[in-house]
């Protein structure tokens, strides 16, 4: 999650996606990886080996090469001293891509804007009839 929004911060639009949970979640980060054309993948030593073992089963030895090539690794960032950049992004900003299942088909990116997460959170205060006095979190499966 620390990846998502540090992307998110930096004007970088992310593509979340789970590569640690099955060989169907690892091959489908392989077709967006070859839809996506030369996108930057951010993981750690453990899953980018899942990942290669699949991509030699499956014959996407060359995407996955190309993938790797982009490829930063969780325990090689070491260096966070440094102050980065705030993005500042406009409301038709591209926030992130998701992207579907692709169980039946080939993954379909959705491209959310700012303003759409921004919709989409006051909805759901709103609706929630959150007020600033309440909290929410998030439990990292880790934690579980």
């Amino acid at each position: 999650m620390d990846g998502f929004w540090a992307a998110v911060c930096g004007g970088i639009t992310p593509v979340p996606l789970s590569v640690g949970i099955s060989d169907e979640h690892r091959h489908k980060l392989l077709r967006v990886a070859r839809k996506l054309g030369k996108p930057l993948l951010y993981t750690d030593a453990r899953n980018l080996e899942r990942l290669q073992a699949l991509a030699e089963q499956v014959g996407e030895s060359t995407v996955f090469g190309e993938l790797k090539s982009r490829a930063f690794l969780v325990e090689s960032i070491t260096d966070i001293s440094r102050a980065g950049k705030l993005y500042r992004p406009a409301p038709d900003d591209l926030a992130f891509i998701q992207f579907s299942s692709g169980s039946t088909a080939e993954p379909k990116g959705v491209m959310l804007t700012h303003g759409n997460l921004i919709a989409n959170t006051q909805g759901a205060t709103a609706v929630g009839k959150f007020t600033d006095q309440d909290v929410t979190f998030e439990l990292d499966a880790a934690d579980a």
